[in-house]
């Protein structure tokens, strides 16, 4: 069973090597990536123009914070996780209940995390 079959995820991510290797996780359990986006715009433009089902957001993109983003996935319903170099305690206290993969990362801690993020909150 491919567990993210179907689902379409946004990456947003400005580090090329991390960036494909997410791809490749969400492409090998069957997902469809949209992007990788390397900033913020490229972001919100794969978002207005694309199906998007869930995102996968580095905190730090070129020195800026993704968190503007998230008010955009937000509004279109759009569950999120972070995938980053920052722990728990470095991520904005409105958002550390968010899944969260530090790097270095396993590739079943990144696919875990999506699947996460797609279930409805309990």
């Amino acid at each position: 069973m491919l567990k993210l079959a179907g689902l379409h995820v946004l990456i947003v991510e400005d580090e090329y090597f991390i960036a494909r290797s997410i791809a490749r996780i969400v492409e090998e359990a069957g997902g469809k990536n949209v992007g990788p986006a390397r900033d913020l715009q490229a972001a919100r433009d794969l978002l207005s123009g694309s199906e998007v089902d869930v995102a996968v957001l580095d905190i730090d993109i070129h020195g800026t914070d993704v968190y503007p983003l998230t008010s955009d996935l937000a509004a279109r319903g759009v569950p999120f996780l972070f995938v980053t170099g920052y722990d728990v305690s470095g991520i904005s206290p409105n958002f550390q209940n968010r899944p969260l993969v530090t790097k270095p990362f396993e590739d079943s801690a990144v696919l875990d995390a999506i699947v996460a993020a797609t279930r409805p909150a309990a």
